[in-house]
């Protein structure tokens, strides 16, 4: 058949025959071109020439045809309505209520058709008629009610059966069969066709025998079950005490590694403590039991530790200590060099390429590519510098040095290389392998020399104390000597040349700028510095150490980064040619793999001193902050520079107390305190033409400012209870006096009135009444406030956060921070994030439920606010650094999916990783690492 089985059809079995169909003789061609395109539909008929054995019984197996058939399809023809076989094969069609289907062929004559075919509507398969269209109609009709009239044929070929056999009770319905037969046919509503008298009888008499035999069971069944239900007992309470047990142990183990996630955290091990997150999320995620609570926690534990993550991989391959490093020209590789004289190629995600040798096993102190990519070099304690082409060939060995070669460099244009030397020279070699000149001016080991990516500058560095610049044709340009004793490591140039700096032994970075003026020192590092490097764009150095930390620095000293994961002192540092990753490498052997920024959480690095204040302007692109150090930033969030740097406005010997953005992005609205005369000042500044106007003077605390939603307004207020509603130009507009101190003031999401919080209440005002609409007695201070779109408010009480609804409801309370709560704000959707001493930011859903705990910073959080989008939110406080996390990842499924992406490399290709950490995100390990030849690539 055309339909797919139901149910009904496997427990029921299925019919034999879509239709029978009765013709005369003189109709046959006809018949033949029918059954064929039934055929073609996948319905099959019974038709005596292809369906009667022979020497079979003529009649019963006729009986027997129409019995099978779902359909009784009857060709009328002059010959068919006066045919006696017809007649005979209609009778039994009738007599068993087949459904009938009449067809035309040739006309007869209504007066010539049997009665019950007149009663039916009749398909003219006439030669006049579309042979096609008429096919499609009956089809449709033979499909109606398909599945009723199959269940029909099936009750009526087995009661036949059952008669046939002196209604044997083993040929009667039972089960699933008994009851989709009596759900089928005797539920429908005006069946058609209705059921035969043989068929009632035959459901009914299954229905009696089933009905005893489902007794007997019943009886059995209840001497049965008091035997084995104390045995039941037994075995249910073993198996949940069983589950009860193992799910403890679960749950101990969640803890436990949420427990071990916090305190890698605490030791700076933030790749360990996000493999130890993984391991939580994954069980939480497992654990559909588990409560609530131990849900959030696994979840905030491995969210905390994807934020805070920098190190991506580590490489591990190398059997001893690692001093050459550098990337390949289109970032996609990294190659290394030991002491062992081995020199490894890694893919990025930490694939092992090649591995080779040095022809004499001499230890590699030194390797650089070419700027092209065509060659690299390296160098080491044969004396040597040898050239290689990419695939590991040697091409050519350059001798010349009587010391060790510590350090090589490639110009620009790929067409000179520098090589340093512990016989205190440099020496400036050609491409083919020419010397062209030695540089003799430094008395003690070379240990650094850098080409500027895109200057014709050469600089070197010496434990004489000196770094040096250098012309490529060798022509001195600028010396640079330390304080007597403070020795150099390591030399980079930036690439445009305007700066050089040095890795000194007195834990100092040492930066100058190339034309001989301004020096500084980074100082942030607790032991000597190896080595230093600048990002391809210059705006980065990372710097590597003895205190075993690699650090990222903006190169106006700015340190934004400290990363720890070396087991031992780092000695090489090197930037992709994309600045998005920085690799370190040292003693332990191993070569780590860092991202330059975490895409997760962005850190704006500028005030030096505590943030109080922050606000996003209406695209959320932009924000702006003001600090304890008198300046306003402007963050451009779009930037695609890892550090941005920011818009600075400075208010000498003043702190910035509050700011806000209109949602225009047009102006920005700041209150700064004088620190000598304890003045606050509210100024509007506008970002297009950048003049400032001075709004209000005032002895008071200014406490806060805010724009409307709509941008056409603000307002200010005090600590001495005053609060001003203002126009854009400055004119103002409305005076209230909340009566007591006020900590903050807010507009309504439709800019139709606004609300001020203080020591003991929340009250509601409208813009033409003095007296408030509405008051909520609170218990204690109101720090800050939010108002969501439908009007509600959120308020800071204690360590809990209430949220009124201004209506006859009760205030509802969260509790879960563990000091008191200093600011909350609402995201556009309902959610609520909040924060406060406890050094946390605590988001919520809607319905008040804690989704996540988030932390990683020393702390005391002032200020957070959702971006107009609420994908992201702001933080700041007694710390100089504003932090805008990505909130949209904090759902289980999601931060399993981004951690095992982070990992992804390690898992894959880390001989350090674990098979059940590999299992977490069905990460299979990669082939065997490639094995040590000698002078090749294997």
């Amino acid at each position: 058949m055309a339909a797919s089985r139901s149910k009904s059809d496997r427990s029921l079995g299925s019919s034999q025959y879509g239709l029978f169909i009765s013709y005369s003789r003189k109709d046959t061609v006809f018949v033949q071109k029918l059954v064929n395109r039934l055929q073609q539909e996948a319905r099959r008929a019974w038709v005596d020439w292809q369906d009667i054995p022979s020497l079979a019984r003529w009649r019963e197996e006729i009986r027997q045809g129409i019995l099978s058939a779902d359909n009784f399809l009857f060709v009328i023809s002059p010959d068919s309505v006066t045919s006696q076989e017809c007649t005979h094969e209609l009778d039994w069609a009738i007599a068993h209520n087949k459904r009938l289907v009449p067809v035309v062929h040739r006309e007869a004559g209504a007066a010539k058709t049997p009665p019950s075919l007149r009663a039916v509507n009749w398909i003219f398969f006439r030669s006049t008629d579309n042979f096609e269209r008429a096919v499609a109609e009956l089809i449709q009709a033979l499909d109606t009610n398909l599945e009723y009239v199959r269940i029909h044929t099936r009750i009526l070929t087995r009661a036949d059966e059952w008669q046939r056999h002196q209604r044997d009770p083993s040929f009667l319905l039972r089960g699933r069969a008994l009851e989709e037969a009596e759900q089928s046919l005797l539920g429908a509503d005006n069946p058609e066709p209705s059921l035969t008298p043989l068929q009632r009888t035959y459901m009914a008499a299954s229905r009696s025998v089933e009905t005893r035999q489902q007794r007997q069971q019943i009886r059995q069944q209840r001497i049965a079950i008091g035997v084995i239900f104390s045995v039941l007992l037994l075995v249910s309470g073993l198996g949940l005490y069983g589950e009860f047990r193992r799910r403890q142990s679960v749950v101990r183990e969640i803890e436990a590694l949420n427990a071990a996630a916090t305190q890698l955290m605490l030791r700076q091990e933030r790749f360990a403590a996000l493999l130890s997150g993984l391991r939580s999320g994954k069980r939480a995620q497992a654990a559909s039991w588990a409560n609530q609570a131990l849900r959030q926690e696994a979840l905030s534990t491995l969210a905390q530790t994807l934020y805070w993550v920098n190190q991506q991989n580590h490489l591990a391959g190398h059997a001893n200590w690692v001093r050459g490093l550098t990337f390949t020209p289109d970032g996609t590789q990294i190659l290394s060099g030991d002491l062992d004289g081995e020199i490894r190629r890694w893919q990025l995600d930490g694939a092992p390429i090649s591995a080779q040798s040095s022809p004499d096993g001499k230890q590699i102190r030194a390797i650089a590519y070419s700027p092209d990519g065509d060659r690299f070099a390296s160098g080491g304690s044969d004396l040597r510098v040898r050239l290689w082409q990419p695939d590991g060939r040697l091409e050519k060995t350059l001798t010349g040095h009587s010391g060790v070669v510590t350090d090589l460099s490639f110009s620009s244009n790929g067409q000179l290389l520098a090589s340093g030397s512990e016989d205190a020279t440099v020496h400036l070699w050609r491409r083919d392998g020419t010397l062209l000149y030695v540089l003799d001016d430094h008395t003690e080991t070379v240990t650094g020399v850098a080409f500027a990516a895109k200057a014709p500058l050469l600089a070197s560095s010496s434990l004489d104390g000196t770094v040096r610049t250098w012309q490529p044709d060798g022509v001195p340009l600028q010396t640079w000597q330390a304080p007597d004793g403070i020795r150099f490591y390591g030399v980079a140039v930036s690439p445009d040349g305007s700066q050089v700096a040095a890795a000194a032994d007195d834990n100092h970075i040492w930066v100058w700028r190339a034309d001989g003026s301004d020096q500084t020192q980074f100082q942030g590092h607790r032991n000597r510095v190896n080595d230093v490097a600048f990002s391809p764009d210059g705006s980065l150095i990372a710097s590597v150490s003895d205190d075993r930390t690699v650090r990222l620095w903006r190169s106006d000293g700015t340190l934004l980064q400290t990363w720890v994961g070396h087991r031992a002192a780092p000695f090489a540092v090197s930037f992709s040619p994309d600045g998005e990753r920085v690799a370190s490498a040292g003693d332990d052997s191993q070569i780590l793999v860092w991202r330059s920024r975490n895409p997760y959480l962005k850190q704006l690095k500028g005030h030096d001193m505590a943030v109080n204040n922050l606000a996003y302007d209406g695209t959320g692109d932009r924000l702006v902050s003001g600090g304890e150090d008198g300046t306003l930033r402007v963050w451009p969030l779009d930037s695609p520079a890892a550090y941005p740097l920011s818009q600075v406005f400075a208010e000498p010997d003043t702190r910035i107390n509050k700011v806000d953005f209109s949602s225009d992005a047009q102006w920005l609205l700041s209150a700064s305190e004088n620190l000598a005369t304890g003045a606050g000042t509210v100024a509007l500044r506008s970002l297009t033409t950048g003049q400032t106007q001075v709004i209000e003077q005032t002895q008071a605390w200014l406490s806060r400012i805010t724009f409307s939603p709509d941008g056409q307004q603000f307002l200010t207020a005090s600590g001495d209870g005053q609060i001003h509603r203002w126009s854009l130009a400055g004119d103002l507009l409305q005076s209230l006096d909340h009566g007591g101190l006020v900590y903050d003031a807010s507009f309504n999401a439709a800019s139709s009135w606004l609300a001020s919080a203080g020591s003991d209440s929340i009250k509601v005002w409208s813009f033409d009444q003095s007296i408030p609409q509405a008051v909520l007695e609170t218990d204690g201070d109101v720090y800050s406030f939010s108002v969501n779109r439908d009007g509600a408010i959120a308020f800071t009480q204690g360590a809990r956060i209430g949220l009124w609804q201004q209506n006859d409801e009760p205030v509802q309370y969260l509790a879960g921070h563990t000091d008191e709560v200093y600011a909350v704000h609402f995201s556009p959707d309902g959610r609520l994030v909040s924060a406060g001493p406890d050094q946390t930011l605590r988001l919520w859903s809607d319905t008040g439920t804690l989704l996540a705990t988030l932390g990683g910073t020393e702390d005391i959080i002032w200020e957070v606010k959702f971006s107009p989008d609420g994908r992201y939110v702001a933080s700041s406080g007694n710390g100089p650094d504003v932090l805008v996390w990505d909130v949209s990842i904090l759902d289980l499924d999601t931060l399993i999916d981004r951690s095992c992406e982070w990992l992804d490399g390690y898992l894959r290709y880390g001989s350090a990783a674990r098979a059940s950490d590999r299992a977490l995100c069905n990460v299979k390990p990669a082939a065997a690492e490639a094995k040590v030849g000698r002078q090749g690539a294997m």
